[in-house]
């Protein structure tokens, strides 16, 4: 997660959604400990301070939730900031972020991943654990509370209509990916419905279909009516 006090911005990390690669890019916007008065005296003391809070006071994590951090700031201030955050095609994104765990021995899960044996346990044990996308943008309704939904199968063209909103011109990096073959590969009919049923919120809210990356839409349409009415931003969500 980055947040901006000076900008008023704030990006949700949703994992495996090229989050690393767009944070890092927009890092140098991120409110800093130098430019806090109490980090600014922790950090003259030697002792370690968050990117926007000494270390004691800090309230999110790096995959902090919009409802937490909306839940944090209150809703009015909330409102004040522009928010924004990267999705991925539920299929895909399953495998990334299961090869992601295979291949990254010090995570701690990884040897529990390693256990589970293919990539069908790894969504029914990711479903259980109530993993999904859908909780980093939405609220407790399921109703959309960031201002802009990018889309991974298209990020280069949504982070540049991203940085126009932020009206930086900053260069894109690619981190943080996991090594293994394109997603359809890795799915039969039974695993591929298996992951529609399990992630059916993903599916439906981000009108993702596993043969199509994404369904064509119009970029420039009415927002749907499960993203709530943001007109005082002058935004457009990436639909």
């Amino acid at each position: 997660m980055l947040i901006s006090h000076e900008r008023k911005f704030i990006f949700i990390h949703v994992p495996k959604a090229a989050g690393t690669s767009v944070q890092g890019a927009l890092n140098s916007l991120g409110s800093q400990p130098s430019r806090c008065l109490a980090n600014r005296l922790m950090i003259g003391a030697g002792l370690k301070a968050t990117k926007w809070k000494p270390t004691g006071w800090q309230r999110f994590g790096e995959h902090a939730t919009a409802k937490h951090v909306r839940s944090c700031l209150g809703r009015a201030q909330y409102e004040m900031y522009f928010t924004a955050a990267f999705v991925r095609n539920p299929w895909d994104w399953l495998v990334s972020r299961y090869h992601y765990d295979l291949q990254t021995p010090t995570l701690r899960r990884h040897e529990r991943v390693k256990q589970l044996g293919s990539l069908a346990a790894f969504a029914e044990y990711e479903a259980a654990k109530g993993s999904s996308q859908h909780r980093f943008v939405a609220n407790a309704q399921g109703r959309v509370i960031v201002n802009f939904v990018g889309r991974f199968e298209r990020l280069e063209e949504d982070f540049d209509r991203l940085c126009e909103k932020l009206n930086v011109d900053v260069r894109l990096p690619k981190l943080n990916a996991s090594n293994h073959r394109p997603y359809q590969a890795h799915y039969n009919g039974a695993t591929r419905r298996l992951v529609e049923r399990l992630f059916a919120q993903d599916v439906a809210m981000f009108e993702y279909t596993f043969d199509e990356r994404r369904r064509a839409v119009n970029a420039e349409r009415e927002i749907d009516s499960h993203i709530p009415a943001l007109e005082r931003h002058g935004l457009q969500v990436a639909v």
